[in-house]
């Protein structure tokens, strides 16, 4: 493909709040370019607002040596059927135990079946755990791709709701016995189900089966031993989960006591200021183990977070964000052939938009490539919004006749 066009866009991007971000690096992360220093084209067009950088939330990330990839998934018939076994099983399982309950003769042995059938979905929720933190592990130091590990998070996602299903059904075995309950045990094992889950597995789950827009099926991945993100956009919003598998601590003691107050006090001055100071719609609730569920609700989307009481961090993290309302911490404009492309930045490394018109300012359909790879088309209305990398990369946006392309850093 012959270059015709080169600009480069650099921005220094600040991370508010004490959750740290990942930092910029000029070493390329698995399947990313990089351009060296020697081969960096001088700066043609250069736009930046780094009091930007702050307006928006803190966000989750891992620490230490991180690995990253920027992956395009789509249709998978082998997913969609392993998870069709998934449920098959799980289903037979709670069918079985059901057949058990009703066949038993006495209200000991019907305890007893009940209780078994609690144990089997608590030892799968562990398992659940147990594969969400290999996969990573195993993605960082190479035995598996990223690929897998998506997968990996969108199978662990689907089985969490399948189990939690189950737990309903345990539940209304306790109503016909007397002298039973593990409200108590199946609360526990129902938020740790929960954790599993989030909008960005969800997403991916649409995305292997089909039934998600497939114009941009982009997935970001950055991981270290200790921990992992994922992105996504998904109906105009900028999804991201985050996972501290260090930020929580088998000491169940509790340095806040319980005290809501004081929670509120810490999690607004140290964790998510911004967030608390623009129209935050704010909830806590308490979960088992000392640790504390936090929804927050502002003015560009949602962030939900489990706060460990004893290590004060945060171990898991979700953040709904309405692309529109994101702030741009930079961009670029050029023009070739009688086309403008322009390339909004937001802060925090979060997602990029890209948008192409002709010079009269009508939208055109374009396929945009991050490093050789389509990452989607601008579409009718000329507008594409995708996952940056963490590093230099390469932009290129083509249409039937002519081929625009930029190197970018983060």
């Amino acid at each position: 493909m012959k270059r015709l066009t080169t600009v480069a866009l650099v921005l220094l991007l600040a991370v508010p709040g004490q959750v740290a971000g990942v930092p910029p690096t000029d070493t390329a992360p698995p399947g990313e370019q990089v351009v060296g220093p020697d081969d960096r084209p001088a700066v043609e067009t250069l736009s930046q607002d780094e009091n930007e950088a702050g307006n928006t939330t803190s966000r989750l990330s891992p620490t230490g040596n991180v690995v990253s990839s920027h992956v395009s998934s789509g249709t998978d018939m082998s997913q969609v059927l392993t998870e069709a076994d998934n449920r098959m099983e799980l289903r037979f399982r709670n069918r079985t135990f059901q057949r058990q309950f009703s066949k038993a003769s006495s209200a000991a042995s019907r305890s007893a079946v009940a209780s078994a059938m609690l144990d089997d979905i608590e030892r799968r929720t562990e398992q659940l755990k147990s594969e969400e933190r290999s996969a990573v592990r195993a993605y960082v130091n190479g035995s598996i791709s990223e690929s897998d590990l998506l997968r990996t998070l969108a199978s662990v996602h689907a089985r969490s709701q399948t189990l939690d299903d189950t737990l309903t059904n345990h539940e209304q075995l306790e109503s016909s016995l007397l002298d039973y309950s593990e409200s108590d045990r199946r609360s526990t094992i129902a938020d740790e189900l929960e954790m599993l889950r989030s909008p960005v597995r969800q997403r991916l789950n649409q995305v292997y089966d089909g039934s998600a827009d497939q114009r941009s099926t982009v997935t970001y991945v950055v991981a270290s031993s200790n921990g992992v993100v994922v992105e996504s956009i998904a109906d105009g919003e900028y999804l991201r989960e985050a996972v501290r598998f260090d930020n929580t601590n088998a000491n169940t003691s509790d340095t806040f006591d319980g005290d809501t107050s004081a929670l509120h006090e810490y999690t607004q001055t140290e964790l998510y200021p911004w967030s608390f100071s623009n129209n935050p719609s704010i909830s806590f609730g308490g979960i088992s183990e000392s640790r504390y569920r936090l929804s927050i609700g502002h003015s560009q989307g949602t962030v939900s977070a489990y706060i460990d009481g004893n290590t004060r961090e945060v171990f898991r993290e979700s953040q709904r964000l309405r692309l529109v309302e994101l702030p741009h911490s930079g961009s670029l404009t050029t023009t070739k052939d009688g086309l403008n492309l322009t390339i909004n930045k937001t802060p925090n490394n979060g997602p990029m938009r890209f948008n192409l018109t002709t010079t009269d300012g009508d939208p055109v359909n374009g396929v945009v490539e991050i490093n050789g790879k389509k990452v989607g088309r601008t579409g009718t209305d000329g507008v594409l919004w995708t996952l940056q990398p963490r590093s230099y990369y390469l932009v290129s946006v083509s249409t039937e006749t002519t081929t625009i392309n930029a190197t970018v850093s983060s």
